[in-house]
């Protein structure tokens, strides 16, 4: 990547080949920052111009965006001839005057769309969208973000095993296979629907059940890789650290998790004034219940937490060594946390270096 821009809030809606060109559109928004205009660019082409669009629904989603002017993008790109199954990265760049700002920037293969669509309701529990190409460009957009922070710990190639911890219905996991093919890869959730579909409909990977509170039936040092995309962000502080802990004793020496809170990016554009308080206060906010596993969990047992990065490193070094802590590193919104073993070390460093969030 040739410059480092800030992770906008933002979204690929839509991605699709057509009469030889690829036609991409989507929103962003980055807190403080105007954005007058947009670019985008496929494969290492050149940056081409994307229409700007108004998006009052954004505003509406998220109350810490003023306003969605200008909000919105949408345009397409020249194509080169490249094979549909290959990944490339796809980035649209945001612009004030004619400075970039912030972009959005995904990972994937033109063939993504044939993959196999979940459910409607089994997306809308995972990611609350019942749309299947934007359900599949949010799982890969996920996978490369939490991916791009593993790579300052762990050489991917050296990767054997991975866990995608609280899988859903596969929206990381089956590009996971596809982008990783080759390698032990394992998911698990709470929710047997979501088990059922993926043991039917995603190859190359195995698929478990496993209880709402650890341990899990999975041998010690079973992993080089585990993955939490959105599940410490609906666990209390306790259940935190019990996760934390088994986290611990499943990887391998050198191994690390890489996963997501809802640090003070997401604290300031979706929480309440009340929560913003009491999370600032005392570095976590857990008492939120959310009703989205409702029928699957417990009731209120599900929470939409909000937690600082000096509670994060400080609480959650008692389970485990952090090593990292990238805010809004996950789609702009969420902060992504990496760590290993309080007595391990992270493998390696990656050569492509650090990217600054």
């Amino acid at each position: 990547m040739s410059t480092e821009l800030p992770l906008a809030r933002g979204v690929l809606e839509d991605v699709v080949v057509d009469a030889g060109r690829l036609h991409v559109g989507g929103w962003m928004a980055l807190p403080g920052q105007e954005i007058d205009s947009y670019s985008a660019s496929f494969a290492g082409g050149p940056a081409e111009p994307l229409d700007a669009t108004d998006r009052p629904d954004v505003a509406t989603v998220i109350p810490g965006v003023a306003t969605g002017r200008h909000a919105g993008f949408r345009g397409s790109l020249a194509l080169s001839d490249v094979a549909s199954e290959e990944w490339h990265e796809l980035r649209v760049v945001g612009l004030s005057g004619d400075r970039p700002v912030a972009e959005v920037t995904l990972e994937l293969p033109l063939a993504f769309r044939e993959w196999p669509t979940p459910p409607a309701p089994l997306m809308v529990r995972v990611a609350h969208l019942d749309q299947p190409a934007l359900f599949k460009l949010d799982g890969l957009r996920s996978l490369r973000d939490l991916l791009y922070a593993a790579r300052r710990h762990v050489d991917l190639d050296d990767v054997e095993a991975i866990l995608d911890w609280g899988c859903g219905c596969g929206r990381k996991t089956l590009p996971l296979t596809k982008r990783l093919p080759g390698r032990e890869i394992q998911g698990c959730d709470v929710d047997r629907d979501a088990v059922d579909w993926c043991a039917g409909n995603v190859d190359g990977a195995r698929f478990a059940v496993i209880p709402t509170r650890p341990p899990t039936q999975y041998p010690s040092s079973s992993f080089d890789l585990i993955l939490g995309d959105s599940i410490f962000t609906h666990l209390e502080r306790d259940a935190q650290l019990a996760w934390l802990s088994e986290c611990s004793r499943l990887l391998r020496p050198g191994g690390v998790l890489v996963a997501t809170v809802q640090g003070e990016r997401a604290l300031e554009l979706v929480a309440d004034e009340t929560t913003r308080a009491e999370t600032l206060q005392h570095g976590v906010c857990d008492r939120l219940v959310d009703d989205t596993l409702a029928g699957v969990l417990a009731e209120g047992s599900y929470r939409a937490v909000f937690q600082t990065e000096d509670w994060t490193r400080r609480v959650w070094s008692r389970a485990m060594r952090v090593l990292d802590v990238h805010p809004a590193a996950a789609g702009g919104f969420h902060d992504v946390v990496v760590l290993t073993s309080s007595t391990g070390g992270s493998r390696s460093a990656s050569r492509s270096g650090p990217r600054r969030h």
